[in-house]
């Protein structure tokens, strides 16, 4: 009888677990005008993120997209949602362009 490892697995999770954590300090260095509160932002923060990362969005251009959403005319507690949302239109112009790409290649 062979044991089965996770080892794999468990590497995965350790890595999105180093990315949340930078995109964590990245975050939360933005607060609320005239307070030390960060931005607030959904509890299950952390599986967005996830999502995002599995999505094939590197934690890199994430954080270099906070600004875009902290300096919005998104309501203090919009924030977060506005940052989703560029990172899904970023998802989806990746996906256009893959497309795009891939019809290029069947011409």
């Amino acid at each position: 009888m062979s044991l089965i490892t996770f080892d794999g697995i468990q590497a995965e999770q350790e890595l999105i677990d180093e990315y949340c954590t930078h995109f964590d300090a990245s975050w939360i260095g933005w607060t609320i005008s005239g307070t030390s509160d960060p931005i607030p932002r959904e509890n299950d923060w952390r599986s967005t993120i996830e999502r995002f990362l599995r999505a094939g969005v590197p934690v890199s251009t994430m954080i270099a997209r906070i600004p875009i959403a902290m300096n919005s005319q998104a309501m203090i507690d919009n924030k977060w949602r506005y940052f989703c949302g560029i990172i899904w239109k970023t998802i989806d112009e990746a996906t256009e362009r893959a497309l795009q790409s891939v019809e290029n290649d069947d011409e």
